[in-house]
């Protein structure tokens, strides 16, 4: 997967850890059991360049902006439901 090594690429695959660690915090996995484990072993079995500190700290930075610009869903036949 060669073609994942140009910058623009590589700015999506940070976005895609990125998700996976949001997914990771919202989940609040373990160590031995996370989403941002598995999609670094999906870039290994690839061939595709790991993440290094520096895009895995851009990946946390925007999982955090992910995380607050959410918007919650509140399903009101939920909080009232019928008999």
């Amino acid at each position: 997967m060669e073609y994942l090594s140009n910058s623009n690429d590589r700015k999506k695959i940070i976005e895609g850890a990125a998700y996976a660690y949001a997914t990771d915090i919202t989940k609040n996995k373990t160590k031995k059991e996370n989403e941002l484990g598995l999609f670094e072993f999906m870039l290994d079995k690839n061939d595709v360049k790991a993440l290094t500190n520096e895009e895995i700290d851009q990946a946390r930075e925007m999982a955090k902006l992910i995380l607050n610009n959410m918007t919650p869903v509140i399903y009101i036949d939920e909080m009232n439901p019928r008999p």
